[in-house]
């Protein structure tokens, strides 16, 4: 995010539409050539208001705080709690994925929360009171490829935790992702400026850089990452 729209955004203005334009960009790190793939387009309720439809809208702090989003579409399924971004209950196609993923963050998001429709993708981004604390989740409504990434301006920690009957089984040392199965779904958790630190079956550890992200990768793109590894028998394949 450039620095001046940072300064705008902490301050509350309304994005022109350059800046959104821009904003809304960013998954160009997310693969997404899966075959067979097919995308519809969110909801977001959050409290008793529910955004629907393609759109930007920047919603007043004083709508969001101690608010938790429930981010509904046809394939993907999650909640976002508006005071420190952390996602629950992530399901896709059905299955529930991860437990929690919880970003650190430096204090309570306090800013207005930009959230932006635009088909498939969604943005939600949030700031708070200090310097380069912005956090964003771009997510997209799809049965299969990257579908759901976390970013942060400025440095932090990152901890997954997957549901039951899901399991971490490989972290390819090249690339940095690590893998996860339950025999029938593959995926990876996607690092970009951001290095794992431990993990065990059910959950993974990361330390995130400043603009770094977080994502998450299933399906054919899963399963051509895991054959390159050269090691696709740790993950059942």
């Amino acid at each position: 995010m450039k620095p001046a729209m940072i300064a705008n955004f902490k301050r509350g203005s309304l994005f022109n539409a350059a800046a959104v334009m821009l904003l809304a960009v960013g998954f160009s790190a997310i693969p997404a050539h899966a075959s067979g793939k097919s995308c519809s387009a969110f909801s977001v309720t959050i409290g008793t208001q529910t955004f629907s439809g393609k759109q930007t809208v920047l919603v007043p702090a004083s709508q969001v705080k101690n608010q938790v989003a429930h981010v509904k579409g046809q394939f993907a399924d999650f909640f976002v709690n508006m005071n420190n971004f952390t996602v629950t209950k992530y399901k896709l196609n059905g299955t529930q994925i991860y437990v929690s993923k919880v970003p650190t963050v430096p204090a309570a998001l306090n800013g207005p929360l930009f959230l932006n429709i635009n088909n498939e993708q969604l943005v939600l981004q949030r700031s708070g009171s200090g310097e380069d604390q912005s956090l964003k989740i771009q997510a997209k409504d799809c049965n299969t490829g990257g579908s759901f990434q976390l970013e942060s301006d400025s440095a932090g920690k990152q901890t997954n935790t997957l549901s039951t009957g899901i399991n971490y089984c490989l972290l390819d040392s090249v690339s940095g992702r690590l893998f996860f199965t339950n025999g029938p779904l593959l995926g990876y958790d996607s690092p970009q400026l951001a290095q794992n630190t431990s993990w065990s079956s059910n959950q993974s550890s990361w330390t995130v850089s400043a603009g770094g992200r977080m994502g998450m990768v299933t399906g054919e793109d899963a399963v051509q990452a895991l054959a390159a590894t050269g090691n696709a028998a740790a993950c059942g394949r």
